[in-house]
């Protein structure tokens, strides 16, 4: 099912008034800290893997917008289970898909809840606020 803008709004309404993974990990093996100057956002990102490198799991807290606090939640689903090589490849992707060209909908359908944020891809200071906590995941490294 194709995501109108409707449902986009729905999907980061969802994740900004009821964020998943929020709270910061007690003991984590990763973690890293990106702002926003600008406009006053803040994220902090721990993670836990496993022994092979597996994330199992993901806490964050920030300081900022709801398309912050969306973001956050739904970067937490996208990369949980992944390793981090994979999950920083995933950044990277994520980078190129909101400040990219238009995707196709294959790259879209990829994203899937996640690609409610490629509606803000036209307003460059809320694709900041979206990109911060993938920005935080980029640069983790083990504590």
């Amino acid at each position: 099912m194709p995501l109108t803008p409707e449902l986009y709004q729905e999907i980061l309404l969802d994740h900004s008034k009821h964020p998943r993974a929020r709270g910061l990990l007690e003991a984590p093996t990763h973690g890293a800290e990106a702002k926003n100057p600008e406009a006053g956002d803040e994220v902090a990102l721990t993670l836990r893997t496993d022994p092979k490198g597996k994330i199992v799991a993901i806490g964050w807290e920030a300081a900022g917008s709801a398309v912050l606090r969306a973001s956050c939640s739904l970067m937490s689903e996208r990369v949980n289970g992944l390793d981090i090589d994979e999950a920083k490849a995933l950044a990277g992707r994520f980078r190129a898909f909101l400040t990219g060209p238009e995707p196709a909908e294959a790259e879209t359908d990829f994203w899937e809840d996640a690609a409610a944020l490629g509606g803000i891809r036209h307003l460059p200071p809320r694709v900041k606020c979206a990109m911060l906590p993938w920005r935080a995941l980029l640069a983790v490294e083990e504590v």
